[in-house]
């Protein structure tokens, strides 16, 4: 009999640790060849509201859902301020910035974050996380990335920290613009 219990409770430890793990990693619920749900989100301190639909045939979009409390989030600004002003005169690219509250003091810390990086690109305001949990199904870690083309289609997807060392932006990039390699 204790064999018996020792083999259900390593069984019920395994399955919690696997589903530990596929939870911990995290993503998104829609996938690579999916139209991406539109969505309308106000800007960070106005009332103007952006939807995807905006860039649709414009543009290449890249969705960054993100929050003041997390470390990696923070770090990734300056990468992807840069990658911003660096495809700007192309004018095939867009950079959101979806901001997943924290609650108090959130509108203070991302106040500090535009002034400290100058950040051109537009951060939107997912009050009530329906956007990242509903339409994009997110769970797990962040930050995520989801890289739209332009005709809504999500091409990439991207869990947690980007770096300089193993930078995918630039060939996603010449990817959806159809630029060959040599």
């Amino acid at each position: 009999m204790k064999k018996i219990i020792n083999i259900v409770v390593l069984q019920f430890i395994l399955i919690l640790i696997i589903s530990v793990s596929a939870f911990a990693e995290g993503g998104m619920s829609i996938k690579i060849g999916d139209k991406a749900p539109d969505f309308k989100l106000k800007k960070f301190n106005s009332d103007e509201t952006v939807s995807l639909v905006d860039y649709k045939g414009k543009k290449n979009v890249l969705i960054q859902f993100w929050a003041t409390w997390c470390a990696i989030c923070k770090r990734e600004i300056p990468f992807l301020v840069n990658h911003y002003n660096a495809n700007k005169a192309k004018g095939d690219f867009e950079i959101l910035a979806i901001l997943l509250p924290a609650g108090e003091g959130d509108k203070e810390k991302v106040e500090k974050l535009i002034e400290k990086y100058n950040i051109p690109y537009p951060i939107l305001i997912d009050a009530d996380t329906k956007v990242a949990t509903e339409k994009y199904g997110l769970t797990g870690l962040i930050p995520v990335i989801a890289v739209i083309d332009k005709d809504g289609i999500l091409q990439y997807d991207h869990v947690g920290e980007l770096s300089s060392t193993d930078d995918p932006i630039p060939f996603w990039l010449d990817d959806l613009r159809g630029v060959e390699e040599d």
